[in-house]
């Protein structure tokens, strides 16, 4: 279905951000399922049915302390992943921040780093939050790099807590702050893409 700039939140040069969509179950559904994406992020877990993943989305969806976001490729409007900042603890400002880009042709195009930099500007600027985190395990170099580059540190290792591909793995904790964000745009160039908020 053709979009408009409407369907977006956030607009960055690549990538847009715009709310989850019902019609795109389908899509989140085989995302959940891909084994590959899965032992990406955390290792392989619980495969879903149309029912059971429909049930999870809109509990989701319905959650007060997250906000997830469906991540499209401008130029084709293709959505190729999400991003999501959850566990919001507004009272001490702290967030855990995930993003998963499920096409295999859409990685190492800067599609991940420009919309993790969309996503937290938001977080950090809009939401008023000061601390993300993320949780990566040990082999997902390509993740650790692009959090890195964005201005997360790696503050903590969680000893032989992934079991994948035949062995046990660290998971590596990461956080970044608003200040070092913002002062790394300011330092290294443009850090944060210009982002037109749309809604």
């Amino acid at each position: 279905m053709p979009l408009n700039e409407n369907a977006y939140v956030l607009i960055g040069p690549q990538v847009a951000l715009g709310p989850m969509r019902t019609d795109l179950i389908a899509n989140y559904l085989n995302w959940k399922n891909d084994v590959e994406l899965q032992r990406a992020l955390s290792g392989a877990k619980a495969l879903h049915t149309l029912e059971s993943y429909t049930e999870l989305y809109q509990r989701e969806m319905a959650e007060p302390d997250s906000l997830v976001l469906t991540i499209y490729v401008r130029a084709s409007e293709t959505p190729i992943g999400t991003v999501k900042v959850s566990n919001i603890c507004y009272q001490n400002r702290t967030a855990r921040f995930t993003i998963i880009i499920a096409h295999s042709d859409a990685r190492q195009r800067g599609y991940a780093t420009e919309a993790t930099q969309l996503m937290l500007d938001y977080a950090f600027r809009d939401m008023q939050l000061y601390s993300l985190y993320v949780q990566i395990p040990q082999y997902n170099i390509a993740a650790f790099k692009t959090f890195e580059k964005v201005g997360f540190v790696q503050f903590g290792r969680e000893r032989e807590a992934v079991i994948a591909m035949g062995r046990v793995w660290d998971k590596l904790h990461m956080q970044c702050l608003a200040p070092e964000f913002f002062n790394k745009a300011e330092v290294g160039g443009r850090n944060t893409p210009a982002a037109v908020r749309v809604r």
